[in-house]
């Protein structure tokens, strides 16, 4: 039989250091979430809309743009309104 995973949070981590996202992906999936892990700075939100994470973990000190804002335009997207970064 097929099982259909429900109400299994996922999990994003964005953060520049592909140590840090696997690290969290180990840390994360081994405790039953499932995890999303965003490197490149330009992808983030398109990343984000696609999979509508739950719970978000950013990385403020990265190349480009820095995580404040990143937070600010994450936060100017209405679905994540309420998910904590």
């Amino acid at each position: 039989p097929i099982r259909i995973q429900k109400n299994i949070p996922l999990i994003a981590c964005i953060d520049d250091s592909p140590q840090i996202c696997m690290l969290m992906e180990k840390i994360i999936t081994a405790n039953g979430m499932k995890f999303v892990g965003i490197q490149n700075s330009l992808s983030i939100l398109p990343i984000l809309i696609e999979h509508k994470p739950d719970f978000i973990f950013l990385d403020l000190i990265m190349p480009v743009t820095n995580g404040y804002e990143v937070c600010s335009q994450i936060r100017r997207v209405s679905i994540f309104a309420n998910v904590p970064i």
